[in-house]
């Protein structure tokens, strides 16, 4: 036990973080996964490696504070409190998962054996199992009565169970997630829950409890919660730019001088706004790339840059993700077209009975345009001979590749279920990602596309 503190206090350098962990999954990707920012949700990678024979693995990163991060083997992820300095011997523990046509994994079960944090994810994870068995027990009495009394004794019961926390991110986490009860229990106003959790207080961009009641009671302000700004005249002042929009917010006085919590709501409505129909073409992602340059807090342009590379993420026109595939000869592959026929990509998993059956269905359905269709099926590794020999027995005209070990094309193109599609232009350009189902109106988009593929060639 001595050697064991002693390795534990010193195989990591300050703003380091280490992480030994073991799994069931060998041979496996395992990524240490972080949010760039909580409102825009995209991802960053701060750690790589390959899971061993045995499914072990190590990782390690440097942080600057206490951050909760993911790790990821494949596409199962586990959540962790990770701190500076810190050493972490964890297992992964992933559950029988079922097979069947949804690719939601399943995610894993994290277990810290031993770690020198401090206890910090003991804290967190029991500030979350208190908060839950009370709201568990207690909603109904909460709905009915908003009892102030029942959120004292909340607070107690976590005072008593984490009698001293020093870690400034464990103790907001704390106080935001009492927060976000006692403003619908004791059924506040807008104003007395700006006045009582973010007036004169820190911003807390990795918090995610304090930017959650940020927005559930502020993301739509300047929309519907405000008598002196109308809707219409957010949307004009989108058209116009950054400047018009914060002449047109300056008329409300509600933050009063919280020029960094404006400006950060400001995000949320820009954010909500992308694709609302109701704003000018354009407008809402011109203003963000505006902020993304000019915002007053440096933190601000990041996010604004953040939501637009979101949002524009495999968007129509865009260029679709370069990604490799493996042919029947385990050849590597990369998608191309050859700039004359739409592209439609199926792809399919071999443990899918729906996906054959979609198969068979589109070769049916696309007769009449088939010669102007350029089908791609795209299996996942496993299935992929089936899906061959199924193509081959149905006589269809159609390339196979398969995703090889690169499961992560999945998250790239945003695969969320089997069967899906995608479709491209002649250039590889994203027509539709993903495209609507074979039992939606996907003929009718592919009809539509293929005479415009025509006209234009």
């Amino acid at each position: 036990m001595i050697f064991f503190l002693a390795w534990f206090h010193f195989s990591a350098a300050a703003g380091e973080v280490t992480i030994k962990g073991s799994s069931t999954m060998p041979g496996k990707i395992v990524r240490l996964l972080m949010v760039k920012d909580l409102i825009s949700g995209l991802d960053t990678t701060l750690a790589t490696t390959t899971s061993d024979f045995k499914g072990s693995f190590e990782l390690s990163a440097s942080l600057t504070e206490t951050s909760l991060a993911e790790i990821a083997i494949g596409l199962n992820r586990a959540t962790i409190l990770l701190s500076p300095g810190s050493v972490y011997e964890i297992a992964l523990i992933l559950e029988g998962q079922v097979s069947n046509s949804y690719f939601d994994a399943q995610p894993h079960i994290l277990e810290i054996k031993q770690t020198n944090d401090g206890g910090r994810n003991d804290q967190l994870n029991t500030i979350n199992f208190i908060f839950n068995t009370f709201v568990f027990k207690h909603f109904t009495k909460l709905q009915r009565s908003g009892n102030p009394k029942l959120i004292d004794s909340l607070k107690i019961a976590i005072d008593r169970a984490i009698p001293l926390i020093s870690d400034p991110f464990i103790s907001s986490y704390r106080d935001y997630k009492l927060a976000s009860l006692s403003s619908a229990a004791e059924k506040m106003t807008n104003k007395r829950i700006f006045e009582q959790f973010f007036k004169g207080k820190s911003v807390a961009y990795t918090n995610p409890e304090y930017l959650s009641l940020l927005q559930q009671y502020f993301s739509d302000h300047y929309f519907s919660n405000n008598k002196l700004l109308h809707f219409d005249g957010f949307v004009e002042a989108t058209r116009a730019g950054l400047k018009a929009v914060r002449q047109f917010i300056s008329q409300d006085t509600f933050f009063g001088q919280e020029e960094r919590l404006k400006e950060l709501v400001l995000l949320f409505h820009l954010d909500l706004a992308y694709y609302n129909t109701a704003f000018y073409e354009g407008s809402v992602k011109s203003v963000l790339t505006e902020l993304a340059g000019k915002a007053i807090y440096p933190e601000h342009r990041s996010i604004a840059a953040n939501i637009i590379q979101r949002k524009t993420w495999l968007s129509p026109g865009s260029p679709f993700p370069a990604i490799s595939l493996t042919n029947h000869k385990s050849e590597m592959v990369r998608l191309g077209g050859d700039g004359k026929k739409l592209q439609l990509l199926l792809f399919v998993s071999g443990n899918c009975a729906v996906c054959f059956k979609e198969m068979e269905q589109l070769a049916s359905e696309i007769q009449e345009i088939g010669q102007d269709l350029h089908v791609i099926i795209v299996a996942n590794r496993e299935g992929f001979q089936q899906t061959v020999e199924f193509v081959a027995k149905q006589r269809l005209p159609w390339q196979v590749y398969n995703t090889g070990n690169d499961v992560l094309v999945y998250e790239r193109l945003n695969i969320k279920v089997f069967p899906e599609y995608i479709i491209l232009y002649p250039d590889n350009r994203i027509a539709m990602a993903p495209a609507p189902p074979l039992a939606g109106n996907l003929l009718l988009h592919l009809k539509s596309l293929v005479k415009k593929t025509i006209v234009s060639n």
